[in-house]
């Protein structure tokens, strides 16, 4: 064996690329038709840039610059790794092409009878096919009649099948994927209704550059018409970023439509300025109530209530936030078929400190005051409203009462000042107040038990009136083998009334053991009572149960939970789920109604492992009120879906009279 380590002036230089010889087993140099000829054989490697290349034969022709590799070929950088039987490059302009190509971009796996190579990291793959799936018969595959492909951008496909197994399933023309992320770039939804007829809904994932971004959205609705829209994300200069949302449609297909043309608009955006200035906006609009019922899934969720704002913001974080805001509230009228002013906010004026200290004084102050004109209930009227709070807290030293009883009381100071018009009345009021917390928390039992005793009083120095005056008592034990057990109680000296007895009890256990094969793994019990200590009766008692358990190496979940108001309620909740069946975990759900003595809803969910799928079956059966009499309504929704791109999805839904599939569906953006 020889390894050669040497550079020569024509082989090291090629625009200033130098190509380094790290190894070979033979090296020769030949002279053919007054063509120079480097050969080199046996396991060669030579280094270029940053990229590597391995094969068994290599000839470099220097005069052309054309480089051959022959037999078990390796093209490998940091962003990619390319297998090949035989390569042939030009070195300067890095075109050229591979045969039987193979290639690995995580999660997928390129492969094709030839492939041209344009540029460094830029292939056009002939009779090409894709796939995530690792094993050497794959479960699905996508066939292309070529494949254009760039490393860590995108890839573009033509005359696409996809395969599961060797069975064509579906076709595509032309199929656009980006390598940068996982959006599923084309979303497919076909279905049918009884108030629609036969529907297609098409999204469409585009990228013009880093900075703007979207969807486009074309429906057909066989009784309706056509809707078209957008959802666009843009950033300007990295200081500003916004979302542009738009969706039309004419309904020409119905004769008894109210409405022919129905539209949606929104805007939000975010501008920043230099010293601290930033300007939101945010604008929304629809053309009539029922829009968002027929075509909220096309739009950027359902608006059924409408508030725009636009803001001018200077803050300095250290101190203060001083603001300007319009802000306007809008809804959707039931009786009337438009939208109506609920509450305006006319141009106002915001200033807001953050908590400063007073002259090293160890006070505390923070300053809100805000002035403008408001709409609401039908009226305009002005305001003026604000307050300062100042604060002082006081921590004594532990105190210890023997071995087992320590308290650290602390108290704090605070007051406010206020300043509102009265809608009614159109007059001003100005009052002050003070308040005091005196807390004392108290330690039983070496930490194991902990009382919390506090007393709150506040008074206003206007009318002298005391606000608030109230004592609450809380318990904390912290038992045994992770039990807990948390209970509080109040009592209000004003009204002379104790609040509510909130008790709560906590069990934890984790990895212990009940028989030979009997694992507990978790077993989790909560139980939260409120009880009324003035009427003497309960108000309500939540329980949960959840439990994890393995038996035979399979594993079994349990939950059970229920909820009890006297009078009112009485529910029990139950979850089981278990993967006893290989390959397969079974969920069952259900909901009892203890007070009427009968099922509410049901769910049964099956989940099965296709190695590089996911499938899941729902059945849910469930009872549907309001209707005379009350009916059982069940819904199945099957999805399959690859787990590398969990956007891409196939689903198939039953709903009632509505059905609908499709591919790429439910698109998250």
């Amino acid at each position: 064996m020889i390894n050669v380590f040497f550079l020569t002036t024509t082989w090291a230089k090629v625009e200033d690329k130098k190509i380094i010889i790290e190894h070979a087993e033979k090296l020769s140099f030949v002279s053919k038709d007054k063509k120079k000829v480097i050969n080199l054989k046996g396991k060669v490697k030579l280094l270029n840039e940053q990229t590597t290349l391995y094969a068994q034969y290599v000839q470099f022709i220097p005069k052309s610059k054309l480089l051959i590799a022959q037999k078990e070929v390796l093209l490998e950088d940091k962003n990619q790794k390319v297998w090949g039987d035989r390569l042939i490059l030009n070195v300067d302009t890095n075109q050229g092409q591979i045969k039987n190509i193979k290639s690995y971009q995580e999660p997928t796996f390129y492969k094709g009878n030839i492939a041209y190579i344009k540029s460094r990291n830029h292939y056009g793959i002939k009779e090409a096919s894709l796939t995530t799936c690792n094993l050497k018969c794959n479960h699905y595959s996508m066939k292309a009649k070529s494949i254009d492909l760039k490393i860590k951008d995108r890839f573009l496909a033509k005359n696409v099948f996809l395969k599961i197994g060797n069975t064509p399933l579906f076709y595509l023309p032309c199929y656009r994927g980006s390598l940068k992320d996982k959006h599923t770039h084309l979303s497919v939804k076909p279905g049918c209704s009884k108030s629609d007829g036969w529907t297609t809904k098409v999204k469409y994932h585009y990228c013009l550059n880093k900075n703007n971004s979207g969807l486009m959205l074309l429906d057909y609705y066989e009784l309706r018409g056509f809707g078209r829209g957008f959802n666009h994300e843009y950033t300007v200069e990295g200081q500003s970023k916004g979302r542009l949302n738009f969706y039309y449609i004419k309904e020409d297909r119905d004769p008894n439509a109210k409405i022919r043309r129905r539209w949606s608009v929104s805007n939000h955006y975010y501008q920043t300025f230099p010293n601290n200035l930033t300007l939101t906006n945010n604008i929304n609009y629809v053309s009539d109530k029922s829009f968002s019922k027929y075509y909220g899934e096309s739009i950027y969720g359902l608006t059924n209530e409408i508030r725009s704002n636009i803001s001018l913001t200077k803050r300095v974080p250290a101190y203060y936030t001083l603001g300007a805001t319009y802000d306007r509230y809008d809804v959707l009228d039931k009786n009337k078929d438009k939208i109506v002013k609920k509450e305006e906010l006319l141009p106002s004026i915001n200033f807001n400190t953050t908590r400063l200290e007073l002259k090293k004084s160890e006070w505390f102050y923070t300053i809100f005051t805000q002035f403008g004109r408001k709409y609401k209930n039908k009226y305009y009227y002005n305001f003026l409203d604000g307050n300062i709070d100042l604060l002082k807290n006081y921590h004594f030293p532990r105190y210890k009462i023997g071995r087992w009883i320590s308290f650290s009381p602390s108290f704090s100071l605070d007051g406010d000042w206020k300043d509102k018009e009265s809608i009614q009345k159109n007059e001003s009021y100005y009052d002050a107040h003070y308040h005091t917390n005196f807390v004392v928390p108290i330690k039983l039992y070496r930490k194991k038990i902990r009382i919390n005793p506090q007393y709150s009083y506040k008074r206003s120095f206007k009318d002298s009136k005391i606000k608030k005056n109230k004592l609450k008592v809380e318990y904390i034990h912290l038992l045994k083998r992770n039990m807990d057990i948390n209970s509080a109680f109040g009592y209000n000296c004003l009204k002379k009334e104790y609040d509510n007895l909130t008790t709560q009890l906590t069990i934890k256990r984790e990895d212990f053991k009940l028989g030979k094969n009997l694992k507990f793994k978790t077993a989790n019990f909560f139980l939260n009572n409120n009880y009324n200590i003035e009427k003497q009766e309960i108000k309500s008692i939540d329980t949960s149960l959840n439990a994890s358990v393995e038996k035979n190496k399979k594993n079994y979940c349990f939950y059970l939970g229920s909820s009890y108001v006297p009078n009112t309620m009485s529910q029990l909740r139950g979850k089981f789920s278990t993967d006893f069946i290989k390959f397969l975990d079974l969920s069952f759900c259900t909901w009892y109604d203890l007070k009427k003595q009968e099922f509410q809803q049901g769910e049964i969910i099956l989940k099965r492992d296709l190695h590089c799928f996911e499938s899941q079956l729902n059945i849910q059966r469930s009872k549907v009120y309001g209707s005379s009499p009350v009916e059982w309504e069940t819904n199945v929704s099957y999805r399959l879906n690859l787990k590398s791109f969990k956007d891409t999805k196939l689903s198939i839904s039953q709903d009632g009279n509505v059905g609908k599939f499709g591919l790429g569906d439910v698109f998250e953006y």
